[in-house]
C-alpha cells in the first residue's frame, strides 16, 4: 500500500498560482506606490521652486523699498540745507543717482 500525499497534484498548482498571483499583485502595488511617491516629490519640489521665486521676488521688492526709502530720507536731510553751495552739490549727486 503506497501512502497518498493528503495534497494532490491539483492542490499544489493551484497553491502555487495563488502564490504567484500574490507576488505579480505586490509587484503591481509596489509599482503603484513608486509612481505615487515619485509624482508627489515632483509636487513638493514644484511648489518649493514656486516659494523660492516669490520669496526672492518679495526680497528685490523690499530691497528697492528700502533703497528707495534711504534716498527719500538723505533728500530730505538735502532739503534741510541751508548753505547753498553745499545744498547745489547735494542736489547735483541726487539727481545723477
Amino acid at each position: 500500500m503506497s501512502l497518498k500525499s493528503p495534497f494532490s497534484d491539483p492542490d499544489q498548482t493551484n497553491s502555487s498560482q495563488a502564490c504567484d498571483e500574490v507576488a505579480r499583485s505586490v509587484q503591481e502595488l509596489c509599482c503603484a506606490l513608486e509612481e505615487k511617491r515619485d509624482s508627489l516629490m515632483q509636487a513638493i519640489e514644484e511648489c518649493k521652486q514656486n516659494r523660492l521665486q516669490s520669496l526672492n521676488a518679495q526680497i528685490s521688492e523690499h530691497q528697492g523699498m528700502l533703497e528707495h526709502s534711504g534716498m527719500v530720507t538723505y533728500t530730505q536731510e538735502v532739503l534741510k540745507e541751508t548753505d547753498h553751495p553745499c545744498f547745489i552739490q547735494a542736489a547735483k549727486q541726487l539727481h545723477l543717482r
